[in-house]
């Protein structure tokens, strides 16, 4: 089931275009890593997702009901709470609605006349409606989780803790990280941002540098056999103008022509 997706998302900052044609689909129960080099624009994808930043174009559709928790990169925990505390905030006011479901059901079992027990009844009902359209009875398996490096400040124990827990997570996860020994053993999908656009590949950080490298080879030879057939016509070109012929001249504007039509892959 798909949780979230991203078509052709644009950004930018001032002249500097960050993102140009951003699109991934977020399965449920997937771990996706998302991977780039610095400055690539990784961070202020996942905010425009979070609903920090508005992207400039694009769209965006996420599941009725679906929500977010985002952990930014500087780590912004609050104090004395632990990650996962903080990462499961955003579902608190669902939380404190399920004990307040609870208290009334008690309230109700103790009450010992009709005028409290239809009060309390009343309660129960307007909050039961409340609970079910905040999608209360699945918060647990309708979240996804952004997290911005979350290893940093980290140490080896909380890392391994971290890793085991977003493993057995039952919702999906969206993860930035620069530790390919975290990204192995927790992600099952990776999607690479690179000069403002997306490509995604399945498996974890180590199966996508097999098909990265596997892509980037077959690319660069599409590419070298298309500049040596550009070349070869425009050689063929030059050719038919030197002989400056209406004939050869028809032949050569004809040859531009197409040449002209043929979509050039980028390096």
């Amino acid at each position: 089931m798909i949780l979230l997706s991203l078509q052709g998302i644009q950004k930018s900052f001032g002249t500097n275009e960050v993102l140009r044609d951003a699109s991934l689909v977020l399965q449920d129960g997937q771990r996706m890593g998302l991977v780039g080099v610095n400055g690539c624009g990784k961070s202020t994808l996942m905010k425009i997702i979070a609903g920090i930043e508005t992207a400039d174009g694009g769209t965006m559709t996420m599941q009725k009901g679906l929500k977010l928790g985002y952990l930014a990169q500087q780590g912004q925990v609050g104090e004395g709470r632990t990650v996962l505390e903080e990462l499961e905030s955003v579902f608190e006011p669902v939380q404190r609605m399920e004990q307040q479901l609870r208290d009334l059901e008690h309230q109700m079992a103790d009450a010992h006349d009709e005028a409290s027990l239809h009060r309390l009844g009343s309660q129960y009902d307007q909050l039961t409606r409340r609970f079910e359209e905040s999608n209360g009875y699945g918060w647990r398996s309708t979240v996804v989780l952004l997290l911005d490096e979350p290893t940093n400040h980290l140490d080896l124990k909380s890392i391994a803790w971290l890793e085991d827990y977003l493993r057995t997570y039952r919702g999906a996860v969206l993860l930035i990280s620069h530790d390919r020994y975290f990204m192995d053993h927790v992600c099952d999908r990776m999607c690479e941002l690179l000069l403002g656009a997306t490509e995604c590949y399945d498996g974890n950080y180590s199966a996508y540098m097999v098909q990265r490298t596997e892509r980037f080879e077959i690319r660069m030879k599409a590419y070298e056999l298309q500049q040596k057939e550009i070349a070869r016509q425009e050689a063929i070109i030059a050719r038919y103008r030197q002989f400056n012929r209406e004939k050869s001249i028809r032949l050569a504007e004809s040859r531009e022509k197409r040449l002209e039509k043929v979509e050039r892959l980028e390096k």
